[in-house]
């Protein structure tokens, strides 16, 4: 398991014991190859930590699309608050994509974990920030191109 998503998860943790969350959801797919998804790892960390329902959800493999799988996801049910736990670094794209992707939810908020990210993670997160400016919905060619070569 990656130290951030530790750190994510661990965030969780303490937020649902002071707040009791109806439900946790963990999102993520996988992101390397004979590795298990996000959402599995983090569903097998937490299932023996809180007796809150955890939601998986392991198609993601962007920012983008956890906020429009997750929705997908959750639609129907009556949100009254909806936390998004996300590392520091990320957060300002993230809450970019919420209110682009996601815009009739009224009741999120976000709460930045620590992260112990590379030396190059500023650089990456720029041009994250740039295409998710450009594209949120994915949809754009060029943009999966160039995102599929980051991700290498």
């Amino acid at each position: 398991m990656h130290p951030d998503l530790k750190l994510r998860l661990d965030k969780a943790l303490v937020l649902d014991k002071a707040e009791k969350f109806d439900a946790i959801v963990v999102s993520g797919g996988v992101t390397r190859r004979g590795v298990i998804s996000d959402a599995a790892q983090s569903q097998n960390y937490l299932k023996d930590k809180t007796t809150t329902p955890i939601i998986l959800e392991d198609r993601p493999h962007s920012t983008s699309e956890e906020v429009r799988f997750i929705k997908e996801k959750l639609s129907g049910n009556v949100l009254d608050k909806v936390v998004v736990i996300v590392s520091r670094p990320y957060l300002k794209r993230t809450q970019y994509l919420y209110s682009v992707l996601w815009p009739e939810l009224k009741s999120v908020s976000f709460a930045p974990s620590e992260s112990g990210v590379s030396k190059l993670a500023p650089v990456r997160e720029l041009v994250y920030r740039f295409y998710a400016w450009l594209d949120p919905w994915e949809k754009f060619t060029p943009v999966k191109i160039f995102k599929r070569f980051l991700r290498q």
